[in-house]
């Protein structure tokens, strides 16, 4: 989290710090539980805030359906909801989950 905070002020995109901080602790979360091995946050500035985690695991997350009294599975509904568009993609060694936000401020959010 750190990490992500000091590259969003050194790109001056302090604005995006709430809707960004949730996107990355859910996808570095995700790694940490369910991979083992070395786990790698990445942040791209282009057209878009591009966050990137990758680990050890391999394929995509499966898709949960979290009942109200669940206390797991909302996580990448709520990633899906934040960001401009998400996935994963396989790398040698596993796989990389991938989130996108605007680097505009949206009106509302």
């Amino acid at each position: 989290m750190r990490l992500a905070r000091r590259r969003s002020a050194a790109w001056g995109l302090e604005v995006l710090e709430d809707p960004t901080r949730p996107i990355v602790g859910e996808l570095v979360t995700n790694a940490v539980r369910d991979s083992h091995g070395p786990i790698r946050l990445r942040l791209i500035r282009h057209e878009v805030l591009t966050v990137e985690v990758s680990d050890a695991d391999v394929g995509s997350p499966p898709p949960q359906s979290a009942r109200i009294v669940d206390e797991n599975g909302r996580g990448l509904a709520m990633v899906a909801r934040l960001s401009r568009r998400w996935g994963t993609r396989p790398v040698a060694g596993g796989r990389v989950l991938w989130a996108e936000a605007d680097l505009a401020q949206p009106s509302g959010r």
